[in-house]
């Protein structure tokens, strides 16, 4: 277990008292953004549908152990994922960024804000999950001035502090990330893991895209025998807030045929200005998948869609 101290400053309490409404609002909304952050990093996706899995429920059961004077201190262990999550750690991963065993849901959480508050545009360590469960601490600041995170054990490797400010710079990030799309791309398949039905896509102008095949869709046996060979992938494209595709969600994996060659190319998302705020619209070369692919999840098959253009 790693040791942590809360500094909550500017509670209206006096110094080493907390309300329950505050202590509760807090501790709820940090540990829902620690889950979307280390799922972000570990899954490829910050919100799923389901039940919550074991190792996350885990990985953020943050123990109190304590209240201290300093303004008021909330002292609390959090489980390290070498503890909670070592499937994860066991081996480099060409996909993402593989955390330390003695990292928690914390450490993984504070680099996210730290990569907000930089402005980095094509960080992989945040999306529209992760960001709206940080913008949802703002009922803390309806009490406190500012919430600093301190790693008692040991150094973390940035400062961690959130404010009114964090959490303005966080919205705006929020606002200007593209909504998830539906869209097919075709490329070669360069890179695959079985076990996770991870993939990498290799778009012919050398770009490339990451994604993840549910088994429920197809086998980890089928994956690999398509593994070097040009394939088209329809799916849920997730966007970064640069418009970059940062991950996509397949549904069909499949051997690209003739025709297919208008989707091999990388997807853009580009968030459009206000008085639009929140729309999306992607560039415009050749061909707008969306205004075929409407809705989602549909039926629609690739030789449908082609029908259509």
């Amino acid at each position: 277990m790693a040791s942590y101290s809360i500094h909550v400053k500017g509670l209206k309490s006096s110094a080493g008292t907390i309300s329950v409404t505050v202590l509760t609002e807090l501790l709820r909304d940090l540990r829902q953004a620690a889950q979307r952050s280390i799922r972000l990093l570990l899954e490829g996706s910050s919100v799923k549908h389901g039940p919550v899995p074991a190792w996350l429920e885990e990985s953020t059961d943050f123990l109190v152990t304590g209240l201290g004077e300093g303004s008021t201190v909330i002292e609390l262990d959090a489980p390290e994922l070498g503890e909670t999550a070592p499937e994860f750690l066991q081996q480099p991963d060409m996909w993402r960024e593989v955390p330390a065993a003695d990292d928690t849901s914390l450490t993984v959480l504070a680099l996210c804000v730290n990569d907000a508050m930089a402005g980095n545009l094509d960080s992989d360590r945040f999306d529209r999950g992760v960001l709206e469960s940080i913008g949802q601490l703002e009922g803390t600041f309806r009490f406190a001035e500012s919430v600093q995170i301190i790693r008692r054990d040991r150094a973390e490797r940035i400062p961690f502090s959130l404010s009114e400010k964090t959490l303005e710079s966080v919205q705006s990030l929020r606002s200007r990330t593209p909504e998830p799309r539906a869209m097919v791309v075709s490329g070669k398949l360069e890179e695959i893991a079985h076990k996770a039905g991870q993939f990498k896509l290799e778009i012919s102008d050398g770009s490339s895209i990451r994604g993840r095949v549910h088994p429920e869709f197809l086998s980890a046996e089928t994956l690999r025998e398509l593994w070097g060979r040009k394939v088209s992938v329809k799916g849920l494209v997730h966007f970064k807030v640069s418009g970059v595709p940062r991950f996509m969600e397949a549904e069909i994996l499949k051997v690209m045929e003739e025709g297919e060659e208008i989707f091999d190319r990388l997807p853009v998302a580009v968030q459009m200005e206000a008085p639009f705020a929140g729309a999306v619209r992607t560039s415009n070369e050749k061909v707008d998948v969306a205004e075929f692919w409407g809705r989602w999840p549909g039926d629609e098959s690739i030789e449908e869609l082609l029908a259509g253009l």
